[in-house]
């Protein structure tokens, strides 16, 4: 049976010996936050979210987690080129680490992990972040728990998966995102739209993991 992995984007300018989430890097390495935050700088809604709605079952902020995906990302620049959305630049680091997620459940320096299905924005899913936002302090407890099912050892054995194509809402999106290109429009491209993240609270040592290049 295959591992069971998630994938993290490797900037060219990697410095350090752990991956580690913005609001960490923003205190250790003030300089490298400013490149990395820009990826966010991006609609307002979407920044809104970022810096201050808070992770259902993880208890820290979007930008306070370090996000992985569990789809490897060659299927995610294939699928973009297929629907005829603009890939990046050369300049742009193509290079992913492998994360096995048994690791990360062993690694002490790991506290907590959720796994979300980034699911379709309905009402209630939009109604849910709105009333997750920090400002609200809790007033009304964690909405949409269920979407963010803690990752832990059963979970892991009995749940996760690795998913080999786009889901159904990550396809909708690439081919609707895709017409826009294709009519001279330049809407914003959200390219892990639809497909399952996993959020890590904690810092992800990089000590002997393999990393891959898509091209």
């Amino acid at each position: 049976m295959a591992s069971k992995v998630v994938y993290h984007w490797k900037v060219k300018d990697f410095r350090g010996k752990s991956i580690i989430d913005l609001h960490t890097l923003h205190k250790r390495a003030p300089e490298l936050f400013k490149s990395q935050n820009a990826k966010y700088q991006t609609s307002s809604v979407r920044k809104n979210i970022l810096t201050n709605t808070i992770v259902p079952n993880l208890g820290c902020l979007w930008n306070g987690a370090v996000q992985t995906s569990t789809i490897h990302p060659q299927v995610v620049l294939d699928a973009k080129r297929q629907h005829g959305i603009p890939v990046g630049e050369t300049s742009v680091s193509n290079e992913y680490f492998v994360i096995p997620v048994q690791r990360l459940l062993d690694d002490p320096k790991v506290k907590k992990m959720v796994h979300w299905n980034f699911p379709p924005p309905t009402p209630w899913v939009k109604l849910g972040f709105a009333l997750n936002h920090q400002k609200l302090g809790g007033l009304f407890g964690e909405w949409n728990t269920s979407d963010y099912p803690v990752l832990d050892q059963e979970f892991l054995d009995h749940k996760f998966e690795n998913i080999s194509e786009l889901t159904p809402h990550a396809e909708q999106a690439y081919k609707e995102t895709g017409a826009q290109h294709a009519k001279g429009e330049s809407p914003q491209i959200l390219t892990y739209m639809g497909l399952p993240h996993v959020f890590v609270l904690g810092e992800v040592d990089i000590e002997g993991l393999d990393t891959i290049f898509v091209e």
